[in-house]
């Protein structure tokens, strides 16, 4: 048997399981559009407007907290741009570097190889 022979043989076999998989597969019946579809919104909102008789109107959010958390992301940031500012071109002029010794380096290897 050849090896075209094996592999037809296999893809063959392949197709004939996948039918028997599709076979055993039944489409899923359409999801209705009554009660119980609409009953986990309709509590929500039931939940909601509840929460919101409960809370007294005057209530005031306090933004403090949120307000340091934001200040102290900025001031992070800062020292983390100078730090990026610092570093990328000393990377770059190490990647120029590493290119040309690398390129140098194969220069000379052809060199070599021709030379005997």
């Amino acid at each position: 048997m050849s090896i075209m022979t094996a592999i037809h043989n296999f893809r063959t076999n392949r197709k004939i399981e996948q039918e028997k998989i599709n076979a055993g597969q039944t489409v899923q019946k359409p999801r209705s559009t009554g009660l119980p579809v609409l009953a986990v919104p309709f509590a929500l909102a039931f939940v909601f407007m509840l929460m919101a008789l409960v809370t007294p109107v005057h209530a005031e959010i306090n933004l403090s907290v949120i307000t340091e958390v934001i200040n102290a992301f900025i001031d992070i940031i800062d020292p983390i741009v100078n730090l990026v500012v610092a570093i990328v071109p000393l990377w770059f002029i190490m990647q120029i570097l590493g290119f040309i010794m690398g390129l140098l380096a194969a220069i000379l290897a052809m060199i070599r190889f021709n030379g005997r």
